[in-house]
């Protein structure tokens, strides 16, 4: 049933009054509202899915953006003591940077998956976390060639290609989402078990809620120890997507 593209702008109460003064055949008008609704809805989802969507595949690309201007900036500084092997490694990993953030922007617009689904099941690994595990191994091996052949020099530091890291201030926003997921995961699952606890009826004999509230205390345990793990995370380390990527003591 189609109807104007007005009505998805209206409450529901507006749409009720505006369809009654149209004086529509008994039942119509409540097949239109539902009709109507529903399509709000799926426009609702729609847009959570491909915003959700839009924010994984910018934080994927995102540092390898910071990491090319890190590289620009490099090859535009005036060295005293600048060699040509300097330059060519900068300038081909400048070309494999740019190389890499335009194929993942390909993906990430005509992709309907998540990075983490698209790599699934490919020879991409940890699910696809960083722009480097796109990166293809013979290329980064030639890249880091590149860098080996810079003669060293006492005081200068190094160029490391690849290294998995994001920039400080994305860093910060996915450890604070991390946490805050992981902390409402804790708190359901605590009041879970405090409900099973207050339960007049549990005794010993009942085996199996024994069970599956001793599950919920190993449960609650190792999200504890996830949670330190987290908050001591630095720049420098990588923040899994959920908590079950945090490697624990077995």
């Amino acid at each position: 049933m189609d109807f104007p593209k007005s009505y998805l702008r209206m409450s529901e109460s507006t749409l009720r009054k505006t369809l009654a003064k149209r004086k529509l055949p008994l039942g119509y008008a409540e097949e239109l509202i539902s009709q109507v609704v529903s399509a709000k809805r799926k426009g609702l989802a729609n847009l959570a899915r491909d915003t959700q969507h839009a924010r994984l595949w910018g934080d994927l690309i995102a540092p390898a953006k910071a990491e090319r201007r890190i590289v620009q900036r490099m090859l535009t500084l005036t060295l005293e003591h600048a060699s040509p092997e300097r330059t060519l490694a900068l300038e081909a990993y400048l070309m494999v940077l740019d190389a890499i953030i335009g194929r993942l922007t390909i993906k990430a617009n005509t992709s309907e998956e998540t990075p983490s689904k698209l790599a699934a099941g490919t020879n991409v690994p940890n699910k696809g976390e960083h722009w480097v595990d796109w990166m293809p191994p013979k290329k980064i091996a030639l890249i880091k060639e590149y860098f080996a052949q810079i003669p060293y020099i006492k005081g200068v530091r190094q160029k490391t290609p690849f290294e998995r890291r994001w920039p400080t201030t994305q860093h910060a926003i996915h450890k604070k989402r991390l946490i805050e997921r992981t902390d409402k995961e804790l708190a359901i699952l605590e009041r879970r078990m405090a409900v099973e606890l207050a339960d007049a009826k549990l005794t010993d004999t009942h085996h199996f809620k024994q069970q599956e509230i001793n599950d919920m205390r190993i449960q609650i345990s190792k999200m504890q120890a996830a949670m330190h793990t987290i908050k001591l995370l630095r720049p420098t380390n990588l923040v899994p997507v959920t908590w079950h990527g945090i490697d624990l003591p077995s």
